[in-house]
């Protein structure tokens, strides 16, 4: 199930269209996204089949031969499809059983499933019963026993091992094919869980199945060489080119990402080259300015960038020459202002003087990096730091912070992963958690705006008539559950 999505060229990132995370739910159905690109990215067997797609799939379109590829993704998708669904459907009904009343839901889930997916599942739905610990265990041995065969090493050798019989026979050996190796592994820990406690290279000796570890970044390299050999374009990577693994973020947000279907029917193009009369004309509309001071801006000495959003959907990049006019343009109008860090001096806390014309109603941090000097700046004067953090549901994985120093009016806005809030909370800044509402308060309307402007995030929940009437607001996004995309969402 995809995330409906749409990309936004200013900002670069895409952004959810928040009717398909309004309901916990959707939750089940991100962890088993995101246990199919783990599976298909970080394990040997996977990542042979990941490289391979690579090569022949758009933007890429590399010259190979594509009947003899074919042959061999379908091989190895075939090999490798019950360890991935059935673990990715146990991530799912681990996640059901949790947060939806335990067994009666994961079965009334299960009786849905298609047969195939069913059938692999079943191999592991024993998990389910196991303590938290244990499932953990298990989705890491399982994982590593089934996927992490030699095959990476095969392939290193000599790449045309994938075009032709060879990779066919290989795979129909039960030490070699993924499939076996899952069904193997099991039955044995459903027969004898005391394997969950022993080593991954143990637990392989004791049932005989040949153990191999995750392959190196070196061999890695070795492996993109490989498969790149046999199209018009060969590669050179080294290992220095390959990826290592920091936390769970490197995998969660391009499995994230990866599950976003993006509407390229949402136009994105802002109006430009607008004259100082128009631009002056068209503000008087706006529901929403963001000026920007980063490096790539476009504006002349003396001016400044920036976007600005209107009730009418209009979408403006342009630039004005500093001044008391531009001031005023700016300033007078009951709109959303936004800047970004670059406009922010973190030494001593204020706004940059040639910024602070604007009277900014909220500090933009598009990422965790953005942030770390908002964080440090808190740490060394010793500010006391305003925060909430905040999702569409409460079991959302996708947060936001909202962050105000003691003192100031001005909100600081960014994203909230999981790992970020143990950042920040680990940080050493004095943290005063906040309620939303209160936190919020005079300002609904700006991060309203916010949302819906700056994130482009088309079906918010409009905050202000949210705070007003919780209840019945609701009653809105239960259309969105019960009749998907064809309800309009609230008028912004």
């Amino acid at each position: 199930m995809p995330i409906l999505g749409q990309y936004n060229m200013r900002s670069q990132n895409i952004s959810i269209d928040v009717p398909s995370h309004l309901f916990e739910e959707d939750r089940a159905v991100v962890f088993h996204e995101q246990a199919h690109y783990y599976l298909t990215n970080y394990t040997n067997e996977g990542a042979v089949l990941s490289i391979l797609h690579e090569v022949c799939k758009p933007p890429l379109n590399l010259v190979v031969d594509k009947v003899a590829v074919g042959t061999a993704l379908r091989l190895l998708g075939d090999d490798m499809y019950d360890a991935q669904e059935g673990l990715a459907h146990l991530i799912q009904a681990i996640t059901i059983f949790d947060n939806s009343g335990g067994f009666d839901a994961v079965k009334e889930w299960e009786d849905r499933l298609p047969i195939e997916p069913k059938t692999a599942f079943n191999a592991t739905r024993y998990c389910v019963k196991l303590t938290r610990e244990q499932q953990d265990k298990f989705t890491n041995l399982v994982s590593d026993i089934s996927l992490n065969t030699s095959i990476h090493k095969e392939v290193i050798k000599n790449p045309s091992f994938l075009l032709d019989d060879r990779l066919k026979d290989y795979l129909q050996d039960e030490n070699n094919s993924s499939k076996k190796r899952f069904d193997k592994i099991c039955r044995e820990i459903e027969r004898d869980p005391s394997l969950l406690d022993m080593k991954t290279e143990d637990v392989c000796k004791k049932v005989g199945i040949p153990f191999t570890i995750n392959m190196s970044n070196a061999e890695k390299a070795s492996l993109i060489n490989a498969i790149y050999s046999f199209t018009d374009k060969p590669t050179s990577a080294t290992e220095a080119d390959i990826k290592t693994l920091k936390d769970v973020s490197d995998i969660y947000m391009p499995s994230y990402e990866g599950m976003i279907m993006v509407n390229v029917n949402i136009p994105h193009l802002a109006k430009t080259k607008l004259s100082k009369e128009e631009v002056s004309e068209e503000l008087k509309h706006a529901r929403t300015i963001f000026v920007y001071n980063n490096s790539d801006s476009p504006q002349a000495n003396n001016h400044f960038g920036f976007y600005s959003f209107s009730k009418a959907n209009l979408v403006i990049n342009s630039a004005l020459e500093i001044g008391v006019e531009s001031s005023n343009l700016v300033n007078d109008f009951p709109v959303t202002r936004i800047i970004d860090t670059a406009s922010f001096d973190f030494t001593n806390g204020r706004i940059k003087p040639e910024r602070d014309f604007v009277k900014a109603d909220i500090l933009w941090h598009k990422s965790y990096q953005d942030l770390v000097p908002f964080i440090e700046m808190a740490k060394a004067r010793s500010l006391p730091v305003q925060c909430c953090s905040f999702a569409f549901t409460n079991e959302h994985e996708v947060r936001f912070f909202i962050f105000k120093l003691e003192g100031s009016d001005m909100l600081h806005v960014a994203p909230a992963r999981s790992f970020f809030e143990k950042k920040v909370r680990d940080s050493g800044i004095e943290l005063k958690i906040t309620n939303f509402f209160e936190i919020i308060k005079g300002k609904e309307h700006h991060i309203n705006n916010f949302f819906h402007d700056i994130l482009g995030i088309p079906y918010l929940l409009n905050i202000d008539q949210f705070a007003k009437d919780p209840e019945g607001y609701l009653v809105g996004a239960t259309k969105v559950k019960d009749h998907g995309m064809g309800w309009p969402g609230p008028q912004i």
